[in-house]
């Protein structure tokens, strides 16, 4: 359950217990925080109108026959999460380089501010670099 609150799945219980909360849950299994989510009522009444209960069903885009499988798409989906992390990173990064350079220029008594050439090159290098970041750990 914790790996899967990791990739950023949230857990739905139908509880009809009104004295368990989700922090409760959280406590109990070791999740985090709003990783579980407890239905309402009318949630639950009509997650049950639309779905019949079978004892056995298909779901082929998780899962094909071989664990395997399973084990290679949860990589897979972990991957994406780092790569998507490295991007956010740089993003940050790059403006708060950027901010703090220009708040120099400005502040260092220099006469000109940054041109716009020297902007455009200064995001053409930060975006060149994040992009071989993510390419580097591409998914």
């Amino acid at each position: 359950l914790r790996r899967l609150t990791n990739l950023g799945v949230t857990l739905l219980v139908n509880n009809t217990d009104p004295n368990i909360n989700e922090n409760m849950i959280c406590d109990y299994f070791g999740l985090y925080e709003d990783t579980v989510k407890i239905i309402s009522n009318a949630g639950a009444h009509m997650y049950k109108n639309a779905v019949s209960p079978t004892n056995c069903c298909s779901a082929p885009a998780a899962f094909r026959g071989a664990p395997s499988t399973f084990i290679t798409i949860m990589n897979c989906a972990s991957r994406i999460k780092k790569s998507n992390f490295i991007i956010s990173f740089m993003y940050v990064l790059s403006a708060i380089i950027g901010i703090v350079a220009f708040i120099y220029s400005t502040l260092s008594g220099a006469a000109d501010m940054p041109s716009a050439m020297i902007l455009i090159a200064y995001e053409t290098i930060v975006t060149a670099i994040t992009i071989l970041l993510y390419l580097i750990k591409k998914p």
